[in-house]
């Protein structure tokens, strides 16, 4: 018996890899003559909007790398890859091994009612007609009334690496329109389900970036933050850290988050604090400085430097920095002049 399965063993071996160069040389014609028109076939009822792109090529072993890829007004992706897995078909889960993206543009925002949605306005708007219905990155339905229509399929991302990216974000919550930007964005992530809030996804996180935004202290710093975030039970542990570009640290923060309740503990230290000032109100009362300008103007001018511990809560799924405590030594330390 031991010897008829030395015999066949060979055989079997044999036959299997020929099999999988079989499959390899198949998905490799299919994708040079269908590649382009499956793909946009695909993404264009994903996201209802025209999608454009340069070209698509097999990547080996079962992978396909996308270039120029384009979903008006959403994303832009200079290089896109991805190396696909055993899908599972009984919970309609697609894996992705592997997810590259390169240089890529992504425009999203937080609507008056806390939900993220994708789209926005961005440069990526202009001279385009975007659709106004919403892309939900997360799915707030309650789990018993969710439909198929709702969930078609999921994807499981063992692994995501982003290069060079820039992220547009408009916050409309409490009445406000705030808007961030990161750019120069390095991602590395790990067990990421899409849509965000799949069961039982673990997903750990390296990420930096800077930071831009309008009359705050802190914009053109490089952000850096790693740990672990379910969205599904929306807990999360992380650490955060931004630095100014001469590469002092402004501000670390410990963020821990449990069933959506989330505390914030950390350290700010500012220094030469200055804002942009505002040029509609200078045009229309220049003779009218605001108090705000008058209390950051004298900080400026004194040479202090702001450092304090601070801690507050706010939820998850709504981030908001509405109450925060300040312990320890919270005065003004003064900074020597330069000789």
């Amino acid at each position: 018996m031991f010897n008829k399965i030395k015999r066949i063993l060979p055989r079997i071996l044999l036959s299997l890899f020929f099999i999988f160069w079989a499959g390899v040389v198949a998905c490799s014609i299919y994708i040079q003559l269908n590649g382009r028109q499956m793909v946009m076939d695909q993404l264009h009822p994903l996201f209802n909007r025209p999608v454009a792109l340069k070209d698509v090529r097999f990547l080996f072993p079962f992978g396909l790398r996308v270039s120029d890829l384009e979903v008006e007004g959403l994303i832009k992706v200079k290089d896109l890859q991805v190396q696909m897995g055993i899908p599972d078909l009984f919970r309609k889960r697609l894996r992705l091994l592997f997810v590259s993206l390169k240089e890529p543009v992504v425009v999203f925002q937080r609507t008056p009612d806390s939900q993220i949605v994708l789209g926005g306005q961005s440069p990526l708007d202009l001279g385009t007609q975007v659709p106004t219905a919403p892309i939900l990155l997360e799915d707030r339905t309650a789990p018993g009334l969710k439909t198929k229509a709702q969930r078609p399929l999921n994807f499981l991302v063992d692994y995501l690496v982003v290069e060079k990216g820039e992220v547009n974000f408009t916050d409309y919550t409490r009445n406000r329109d705030l808007h961030v930007t990161f750019k120069d964005l390095a991602l590395k992530a790990q067990h990421l389900g899409i849509p965000l809030e799949l069961p039982g996804m673990k997903t750990t996180f390296d990420i930096e970036a800077l930071f831009f935004q309008k009359d705050f202290p802190f914009s053109d710093s490089r952000i850096q933050s790693r740990g672990w975030v379910n969205f599904y039970q929306k807990d999360l542990s992380a650490k955060l850290k931004v630095t100014e570009p001469q590469g002092k640290l402004n501000l670390w923060a410990d963020l821990d988050a449990k069933a959506n309740d989330m505390v914030v503990k950390g350290n700010i230290q500012i220094k030469d604090l200055s804002f942009p000032k505002d040029t509609d109100a200078q045009d229309a009362d220049p003779q009218a400085p605001s108090f705000e300008d008058i209390v950051f103007s004298a900080l400026h001018s004194s040479g202090v430097e702001v450092q304090a511990d601070f801690h507050f809560k706010t939820k998850m799924d709504d981030f908001q920095v509405d109450s925060v405590s300040f312990k320890g030594n919270v005065g003004y330390h003064r900074i020597s002049p330069p000789t």
